[in-house]
């Protein structure tokens, strides 16, 4: 197996192709998008793109090496776009996509929603559709399914007590 090469050019990158009605929805799919390259610099979380295939049954890594050499180069490859006033926004999604789509459509109010409940989750939730758009399909695997696999594999962990690793001991620490 070859590891991922990284050369890292992802975070703190503009983000062209980010186009959101709010100004605010727009600086907070830039961050997730920074976050979700952060995680995916990690080797368990790119190893997801071995994990998943498409309809062909090809690897989900497999595609992304026929597309380009890395995975922040694929992401710059993408288009975010305003979906607010779809029917799949008024039924609550976060984002959307099909399987081979270079465009994502995002729904701003629940970006904001989903992110103020849990980053972590909205993080995943990008990488999510960002598999999507490398071929995979849904059901199978469900939705709910793909979302704890990348949660399972990415990004600081989640303790019991509900703060990410470390974080407990910087809690108790500056208790009063």
């Amino acid at each position: 197996m070859r590891l991922p090469m990284r050369t890292w050019t992802g975070v703190n990158t503009w983000w062209p192709k980010v186009s959101l009605q709010d100004p605010l929805a727009v600086l907070r799919m830039r961050r997730l998008l920074d976050e979700a390259l952060i995680w995916l610099a990690v080797e368990e979380c790119d190893s997801i793109l071995s994990d998943f295939t498409d309809g062909q049954g090809r690897t989900l890594r497999d595609n992304l090496e026929a597309l380009t050499s890395s995975i922040e180069q694929y992401m710059a490859l993408l288009y975010f776009r305003d979906g607010s006033g779809s029917d799949w926004c008024a039924r609550g999604a976060f984002a959307v996509t099909a399987a081979g789509s270079r465009v994502i459509w995002i729904c701003g109010r629940k970006l904001e929603d989903n992110y103020t409940r849990s980053p972590r989750h909205a993080t995943a939730s990008v990488i999510h559709e960002v598999l999507h758009t490398l071929g995979l399909g849904e059901n199978p695997p469900t939705s709910a399914d793909i979302t704890a696999h990348v949660l399972r594999h990415c990004g600081p962990a989640v303790s019991t007590s509900g703060f990410a690793d470390g974080n407990e001991a910087r809690a108790v620490m500056n208790a009063p």
